[in-house]
């Protein structure tokens, strides 16, 4: 990314013909801030997802990376005139939303407790359950406006009261800036799905709808907050990205005196924007001032004032060879790159709590001291998970009831515990997304491997629901039932000690994705398991081969196609996301063989070479150890610095 950085070309031609006299305040309040900094500059962290509304990767990076940067500054020195500051929507109906009494009280506590109301600002409420590390907490800290729609003949749009509240979780580092208006981020499956929408391909109107009204509030947010010059935004994602236009608006308004707006892409998932929708924001809606784009990412990257940072740079390069299977065909890979694009590899995913100390080095424990370990780890996965299976009978997600399929047992009675010691046990931990996540790929894996070792697998899918997924269901039955006894899958979302005794006890983590930025390898290594995976993204420099004494787990591949254009393979794979028609196409069936064959070696290793199985356990912490947050928080600093007016 440094030489990215380095060598940085602007094409200011966009940023002209959208904004026309305005640039060159734009210009000159870039330039400025760039090569003169002055006063206290605030860097605003704009994510999707916080812990009261989450659903993986960009939630583990958003609670990591401010902290490490955060912390950086302070060691510099420069924590005294610059702060990270998380921002993120406050979503109401997912399961793990902060209680509507909760936010009402804390909005009574702040208004009883100000002579102006719209001021805001004291008084924590707390709320949950005391877990050792305190409640989680809240704060009123007023309201704003916010204009939002498409206007009206007069040019008017309707407006919104986005009430704005600070909160911290007990679980994790950093505060919160959450906002909301009850009309928006109501999705009720996941901040990113709405069960009264079904979402159609890659498009998703509701989501869309609210991307661009927390874009819209994100300039009057920070006024309100008194962030009003030198503020630096870390977009991430589409969702946030149109933020680089309506700063870049509130810049030329003098609400905000300067701004240098920076995109992060974790995936290059993007979604279609119509001139109709981009009217909800802006004035500049005309076709004729954006250059022929048509998608959030194609409008708003060149608006940026720095090269586009991915999360790892292998996926730049996945993209580039497949983007149809990446992207939905929006060309994102091919404007990031006139734009100007690289990578920062990102740190591990913060820490689980693990009920017995992992070892920090290769040399603390001996081969059986390893093995032994890892099996009190798997004994106390075993007694959680059959508790959670006999026990759970509520619903998890509001949309529908808990499905378990399969059994890890022979008789109604046979207890889990009971499971013969050396039996290898696979995990495949994911949300259910049929052109990301690879469920389907060890489906169809496990219903062919073929060998005398005993072996139970272990598929989490939160997401899956009928009629939409009834394909994969009827296969997984199937399976389930071929494989008697040795396939569970379980379709709700998995948290607290269950989550971490999945990460902990398995023999293998299992990541079939069809591409990956970094996914949560380094949380199966911190829970002391090797892991299976397709070499794709940041997966291939994640896992290392086992070969020699040497490596964390195994990778597989596909052969290029022949016969047939690679791209139009992974378009196939992608509209035809039920198993038997992707296995009609070749490079399905050679990642189904692959990962068939990945498993049998992993299989004979656990059972018949328990000398190399404790190699690759004794692998695992120096691995892990490659993967602090140092280095990238001071690529990703690096990159804020330079960031603005670089000729």
């Amino acid at each position: 990314m440094s030489e990215v950085i380095a060598h940085w070309h602007r094409d200011v031609r966009p940023v002209q013909l959208l904004f026309g006299d305005g640039f060159e305040r734009l210009h000159d309040c870039a330039g400025i801030m760039h090569q003169q900094p002055d006063g206290p500059r605030m860097i605003g962290f704009l994510s999707y997802e916080n812990p009261w509304g989450r659903v993986g990767g960009l939630y583990q990076i958003a609670k990591a990376l401010p902290t490490a940067l955060s912390n950086l500054l302070k060691m510099e020195g420069r924590d005294d005139t610059e702060q990270i500051t998380r921002f993120s929507p406050l979503h109401t109906r997912v399961p793990e939303a902060i209680p509507p009494d909760v936010i009402q009280f804390a909005m009574q506590r702040g208004l009883a407790t100000q002579c102006q109301p719209e001021v805001g600002g004291v008084g924590w409420v707390e709320w949950g359950a005391d877990n050792g590390n305190g409640y989680d907490r809240i704060q009123y800290l007023g309201s704003c406006i916010v204009p939002f729609g498409i206007p009206d003949g007069s040019g008017n749009r309707p407006e919104y009261t986005c009430t704005i509240f600070k909160a911290r979780h007990a679980d994790s580092q950093g505060e919160w800036i959450l906002f909301g208006n009850e009309e928006f981020f109501k999705g009720d499956r996941s901040p990113y799905e709405y069960s009264c929408l079904p979402q159609v391909g890659f498009q998703n109107p509701l989501l869309l709808n609210d991307a661009l009204f927390a874009c819209c509030a994100i300039p009057r947010i920070f006024e309100k907050l008194g962030f009003i010059d030198q503020v630096v935004s870390l977009s991430q994602e589409w969702q946030f990205a149109a933020a680089a236009l309506t700063l870049k608006e509130a810049v030329l308004g003098k609400g905000i005196a300067r701004a240098t707006c920076l995109q992060v892409l974790h995936n290059v998932y993007d979604h279609p924007l119509s001139s109709e929708d981009l009217s909800k924001i802006t004035d500049r809606y005309d076709d004729a001032l954006w250059s022929d784009c048509q998608s959030v990412l194609t409008r708003m990257v060149p608006l940026t004032d720095a090269p586009v940072c991915f999360v790892s740079p292998e996926i730049i390069a996945d993209a580039v060879s497949c983007e149809a299977h990446l992207n939905c065909n929006t060309n994102v890979i091919g404007v990031c790159s006139a734009h100007g694009c690289g990578g920062i590899f990102n740190g591990r995913y913060p820490s689980a709590e693990f009920s017995e100390p992992l070892p920090s080095s290769h040399g603390e424990l001996d081969g059986r001291g390893l093995l032994e370990l890892k099996r009190k780890y798997r004994s106390e996965m075993l007694r959680v998970l059959e508790s959670y299976i006999r026990g759970a009978r509520e619903p998890v997600l509001p949309s529908g009831s808990q499905q378990i399929i399969g059994r890890w047992y022979e008789e109604s009675n046979r207890s889990f515990t009971s499971m013969e010691e050396g039996i290898p046990i696979l995990v495949m931990m994911s949300r259910f997304y049929p052109t990301q996540k690879g469920h389907d790929v060890l489906l169809e894996s496990i219903d062919r491997v073929r060998t005398e070792i005993p072996v139970r697998y272990l598929l989490v899918a939160p997401g899956i629901e009928e009629p939409k997924h009834g394909e994969f269901l009827r296969r997984a039955k199937e399976i389930a039932k071929a494989k008697d006894g040795q396939l569970l899958l379980l379709t709700s979302w998995i948290e607290g000690p269950l989550r971490n005794c999945l990460l902990s006890g398995p023999s293998f983590g299992v990541l079939p994705s069809l591409y990956e930025p970094t996914g949560m390898v380094t949380e199966y290594y911190q829970g002391f398991t090797p892991v299976i995976a397709h070499a794709t993204g940041g997966l291939r420099r994640l896992v290392k081969p086992f070969a020699d004494g040497q490596g964390t787990g195994f990778v597989y591949t596909y052969s290029p196609p022949e016969t047939q254009d690679e791209v139009e393979q992974w378009k196939t794979i992608m509209m035809a996301t039920a198993p038997e028609a992707r296995m009609k196409v070749g490079i399905y069936k050679d990642l189904v063989a692959n990962l068939t064959a990945s498993i049998e070696t992993a299989l004979r290793v656990v059972r018949l070479a328990p000398d190399c199985y404790s190699q690759m356990l004794g692998n695992l912490p120096g691995v892990l150890s490659e993967f602090s947050w140092d280095k990238p928080s001071r690529q990703y600093l690096r990159w804020i610095d330079e960031a603005g007016y670089i000729s």
